[in-house]
């Protein structure tokens, strides 16, 4: 009897020393290495907005004759229609971009411009208009034939390319002044035709344009859109 309680005792410490044993080896007997990182970001901002305004023609022109009396304009438009004539120019408003973007941009533009019926009765083309874009001036190579398409084309082409980069954190309000220039004209005296238009841009024709003009609508139409976009 004494013998089995020995045995049971026995038993029960080997047990206790198993279980004890198994337990400090599951908590110390390995080798453990842990580490963590932590990061957080924002979105970059963006925050830029265009405000384009499309003013570049007029119904009413002021007068540069001051010999005319009779008002104080030579040139008023009669129905919804602004207008174009001889004697007549006007720059384009710029368009203001605002923002402080935190990451690079570009300022792209593109540009159409639409001559319509710009023909003589004999149907042949004629375009007086001249366009000046960033100081640079702009009119149809008669010279070399060139048509009214292709001179709209090279106006279009001048004003795309007064892209510009800034750098991120630059306000871009401080840069509306980058906004390409853009002046039309239609000369009254001829100051700026030079070789280009020489023998090709006459009072005959300026009439006759106008005389068509009561039957059919000439027009010019110039349109900018602005982009801002990122850098990548």
């Amino acid at each position: 009897m004494k013998k089995n309680k020995m045995m049971r005792l026995a038993s029960g410490l080997l047990v206790a020393v198993l279980i004890t044993t198994s337990t400090i080896s599951g908590t110390y007997a390995k080798y453990v290495t842990s580490d963590s990182a932590e990061d957080y970001a924002r979105v970059a901002k963006w925050g830029v907005r265009v405000t384009a305004d499309g003013t570049l023609f007029e119904k009413e022109y002021d007068k540069d004759d001051n010999t005319y009396t009779v008002g104080d304009e030579t040139v008023v438009s009669s129905n919804e229609w602004k207008l174009v004539a001889p004697g007549t120019t006007k720059t384009n408003t710029e368009v203001v971009i605002t923002g402080t973007p935190e990451v690079a941009t570009r300022v792209t533009y593109e540009a159409t411009i639409e001559l319509v019926n710009w023909k003589l009765e004999n149907d042949d083309e004629y375009c007086p208009l001249i366009f000046t874009v960033e100081g640079t001036d702009y009119m149809i190579d008669h010279a070399a034939n060139e048509t009214v398409a292709a001179f709209a084309a090279r106006v279009e082409e001048a004003i795309e390319n007064c892209k510009a980069d800034y750098a991120p954190n630059i306000p871009l309000e401080s840069h509306s002044t980058d906004f390409p220039s853009v002046t039309w004209t239609w000369e009254f005296e001829g100051e700026k035709v030079g070789a280009k238009l020489a023998g090709y841009q006459t009072d005959v024709k300026d009439t006759e344009l106008g005389n068509l003009a009561v039957s059919r609508d000439t027009f010019v139409r110039v349109e900018i859109a602005t982009t801002v976009t990122q850098i990548d």
